[in-house]
């Protein structure tokens, strides 16, 4: 009993198409392996450690073996543990067995595809794992199941939930979500003494200083363009407190808006050049990757911004959003309230979206068939 140390880490996409492999291995060399040391309980991987399922003849494959070697052999040196909780199933998919492969692994690291209650007799924690895309057509279900799990280890609550999905404070705000699979926040607390740690949301969050979402570790869109990284947390085992730091990925792949839409042609393009030479003199790297997105109005100015970054920046990868005026006011005024569109949530706020705006009833079960048709068509 007394202050166990944990690395909270989520969401890493190895394999994404817009962030190469080697960089997010030189980011967790740079940000995360100086954290791995004599002081470290536990390194939590909250889920999503890949992106898709990788060819082991390539880049992608590569660099994840190598992070899962790096990763044990700093376990082994520095006596931590290592728990991996399988994420979204269309982004680990099996692969997380590779933490596994060797004999022996088992007193290092875990991987974890079910239901779990793991007691951890050294530090004197039990943990309750969640993995993403469980069986479960009901909340109450999965409820229930967990309180069964709880009366068989003889216990009323554990101490920390890694759980890999969304909660109830982060579904987006007006939007009609069914959510029913999801706990709620006040079963969560009915579960947990100190804390749940998050993965799936890729925006970093701490909210009642309970439910600590991890986020992405690297950036890997337009919608997150927020600091990105890993919590390390402080367990207070008999207080039954946790103390937290957010430690920034400052490496990580940038993404920028501009917003243009509220600038003659002119204007527009000199205010351009301006913010994108300050974009680029923060992060002179000019080996590296920058995507930058510009609002525009105009489809005569995607062709002149083009041309001109194409001369005098060729790291930067352009992409344009052409909005009408009312779709800029709309833009502006709710654009921390727009809800990201994964592959993994798209069926669910399309029904959303046909309810709320059709006011007619449509069947899960019907989309998922249109959307599968679609992905056979494609």
């Amino acid at each position: 009993m007394g202050i166990n140390k944990y690395l909270d880490i989520s969401d890493i996409h190895v394999g994404h198409p817009k962030v190469d492999t080697e960089l997010i291995h030189n980011n967790f060399v740079q940000y995360v392996y100086p954290y791995l040391n004599d002081d470290l309980d536990v390194m939590f991987i909250c889920g999503d450690f890949f992106n898709s399922l990788l060819d082991m003849n390539g880049r992608s494959g590569y660099f994840a073996a190598k992070i899962i070697a790096e990763l044990k052999a700093l376990a082994k040196v520095h006596n931590f543990i290592i728990r991996v909780l399988r994420g979204t199933f269309t982004h680990d998919r099996y692969q997380n067995q590779h933490f596994v492969v060797e004999q022996n692994s088992s007193d290092v690291v875990a991987v974890i595809s079910k239901l779990y209650i793991e007691h951890i007799s050294h530090l004197g924690i039990d943990v309750l794992y969640i993995p993403g895309d469980l069986p479960y057509d009901s909340r109450q279900t999965l409820f229930d199941d967990i309180k069964k799990l709880l009366a068989q280890n003889n216990i009323d609550k554990v101490d920390l939930i890694l759980h890999h999905g969304y909660l109830e404070h982060l579904l987006p705000k007006k939007v009609l979500t069914d959510h029913r699979v999801f706990l709620s926040n006040l079963m969560f607390k009915s579960l947990a003494k100190v804390a749940v740690l998050n993965g799936h949301v890729h925006t970093p969050s701490v909210y009642e200083n309970f439910f600590i979402s991890t986020g992405s570790f690297e950036r890997l869109g337009h919608g997150e363009e927020e600091k990105k990284g890993f919590f390390l947390l402080e367990h207070d085992t008999e207080k039954n407190k946790c103390n937290y730091q957010f430690i920034e990925n400052k490496g990580a792949t940038l993404f920028k808006t501009i917003d243009l839409t509220n600038y003659s042609d002119d204007r527009a393009i000199e205010y351009f050049k301006f913010k994108l030479e300050s974009i680029m003199s923060s992060f002179p790297d000019t080996s590296r990757r920058i995507y930058v997105r510009a609002f525009i109005t105009n489809h005569i100015l995607k062709q002149v911004l083009t041309q001109y970054v194409k001369e005098k920046y060729p790291n930067v990868i352009m992409s344009y959003e052409k909005i009408s005026i009312k779709e800029e006011i709309d833009i502006r005024t709710n654009i921390d309230e727009l809800p990201v569109i994964t592959e993994d949530n798209i069926v669910e706020k399309t029904k959303a979206y046909i309810e709320h705006t059709k006011n007619i009833s449509i069947p899960l079960a019907e989309l998922i068939e249109v959307f599968n048709e679609i992905k056979e068509f494609r």
